[in-house]
């Protein structure tokens, strides 16, 4: 019989874990929550363009198959204002083919909106779903939003969004991913 010593060091040891999806959505060099002006899915992966205030626009991927854990960071970052990145209130919503197109006005007087992109099935889940609670520290009052959805039918013939002949039992678009 044969019995082995071991010595780790621990430096060397990677410990993997989750993400943390509320980190990923801060600016790296100062922590600032920015607007997200574009949200679009590509293949398993959301594309998230986003402004700091202070250090500009940046661009990250996400995996979509994690969605739900990061609705609120998305929330918080789609509600925000372009220049400033203080929470924001939605203004009218338009859907344009797969996206929901909106600008969001600031409460601070000059401040101008940028349009916003935001993939509309992600767009419909983050207004549906209610927000977290917020902390302590946080005077964050989640906006109301009102969105244009198509007349509710029984069985659907073709995609409300983009036309694309449907089977009648779908959740979402084949085609351009609106939520049905």
């Amino acid at each position: 019989m044969y019995y082995y010593k071991f010595k780790i060091n621990i430096s060397e040891v990677q410990i993997l874990s989750y993400p943390d999806y509320n980190q990923m959505f801060q600016c790296p060099s100062c922590g600032a929550i920015g607007n997200i002006f574009l949200l679009k899915v590509s293949g398993p992966q959301i594309i998230v363009k986003q402004r700091c205030p202070t250090h500009g626009g940046r661009t990250f991927k996400i995996p979509l198959k994690d969605l739900d854990e990061f609705l609120d960071p998305i929330r918080d970052g789609v509600f925000r204002c372009y220049q400033c990145g203080q929470p924001a209130t939605p203004g009218p919503v338009k859907f344009s083919g797969a996206y929901a197109v909106l600008n969001c006005v600031c409460q601070v007087p000059g401040h101008s909106s940028k349009t916003q992109k935001i993939w509309s099935t992600i767009y419909v889940d983050i207004t549906e779903h209610s927000p977290k609670t917020p902390e302590k520290d946080q005077h964050y009052e989640a906006p109301v939003v009102k969105t244009k959805t198509p007349p509710k039918k029984e069985v659907l013939q073709q995609c409300p969004n983009c036309g694309t002949k449907l089977e009648g039992n779908e959740k979402f678009c084949g085609t351009c991913g609106f939520k049905l």
